[in-house]
């Protein structure tokens, strides 16, 4: 892929989420608020910010990751509300299946089979505490990998984002050089 159509791609996958969230309640609030923290924020932190979100999103918090990503991201000096979002990436319709995976894998290490049927049930019903090595063994590693390949789509986008914001500074200020001549 050329560097061209490389950036066409970006472009509209950029605006296309731009379009979706400027549509939600109070979307354009929340792209000002982005693009503040884009603004003040170096790349580093925000991505760094919403992995750990998203490790503590994965883990099994049971609603506690936002609390947990603040007070780790306070500490380390991350971007907090990278990290609060970065939580949002387990959600009702995500969770069982991230529980489910870091059973599975937790299970796998530690040498103990289940069907998908077993593991299901269990997550369900909440019935895994006889096997909290298992889990928190296989969350752990699901949620490093997940953190991990999500800072690096994150550091990405924050730069991509960083060009565009840049972009149209400049024409802004092109603009008002030729409104004053």
């Amino acid at each position: 892929m050329s560097d061209k159509s490389k950036n066409k791609f970006k472009d509209k996958l950029f605006n296309g989420v731009k379009k979706f969230v400027s549509k939600m309640p109070y979307g354009k609030k929340i792209i000002a608020g982005l693009k503040k923290q884009i603004k003040k924020s170096s790349t580093h932190s925000i991505a760094s910010g919403f992995a750990l979100g998203v490790f503590w999103g994965v883990m099994p918090t049971f609603g506690t990751a936002i609390i947990f990503a603040l007070v780790f991201g306070t500490i380390f000096r991350m971007n907090r509300t990278a990290a609060i979002l970065g939580t949002l990436v387990s959600n009702p319709l995500t969770s069982a299946f991230l529980y489910a995976l870091g059973f599975y894998i937790g299970a796998v290490l530690v040498g103990i089979q289940y069907t998908t049927a077993d593991i299901l049930n269990m997550i369900m019903n909440l019935e895994f505490s006889s096997q909290l090595l298992q889990v928190l063994i296989g969350n752990v590693i699901v949620a490093t990998l997940f953190a991990i390949f999500s800072y690096v789509v994150i550091y990405q986008i924050v730069l991509y984002a960083r060009s565009r914001l840049a972009e149209k500074e400049e024409e802004r200020k092109r603009e008002l050089l030729f409104e004053h001549q």
